[in-house]
């Protein structure tokens, strides 16, 4: 890129502000070490700056690009959750084999219950009566 004024002045996307950015540093790089790699102090800090920018601009990218991957992964696990959870998991039930109506047990069989059946005939004792019944038994 040996002309810069041919970009725009103003730009409106990132990624044309990103590439154009790193084209200018990749040109200064160049520039920079045409003869060799620069002696002076100053010109080699510059050199780095330039050269570690490059270097977190290209792993910001496949960062994004990662968790790009990762959302899509997730995308397809939700769905898939969705749909399993979305899923009738019993067979339909045809209406022939529908009973209707459940009915009470007294409806179907005969219950009569006779005096003192439910009783517990449960004794009103303290402990002392207790004990006493238990070591007679």
């Amino acid at each position: 890129m040996s002309n810069l004024t041919d970009q725009p002045k103003a730009l409106d996307d990132e990624d044309l502000d990103l590439n154009y950015t790193r084209e200018i540093r990749k040109s200064l790089i160049t520039d920079m070490t045409k003869s060799g790699m620069p002696t002076e102090t100053k010109d080699r800090m510059t050199l780095l700056v330039a050269l570690s920018d490059i270097d977190k601009a290209a792993i910001s990218k496949k960062k994004i690009k990662s968790d790009e991957g990762i959302s899509n992964k997730n995308l397809v696990a939700v769905e898939t959750i969705a749909h399993i959870f979305n899923t009738k998991n019993v067979r339909e039930i045809p209406p022939s084999e529908i009973i209707g109506e459940i009915k009470e047990v007294s409806e179907v069989i005969d219950v009569s219950i006779n005096e003192g059946e439910l009783s517990q005939n449960s004794e009103n004792m303290n402990f002392d009566a207790f004990m006493s019944k238990m070591q007679k038994n």
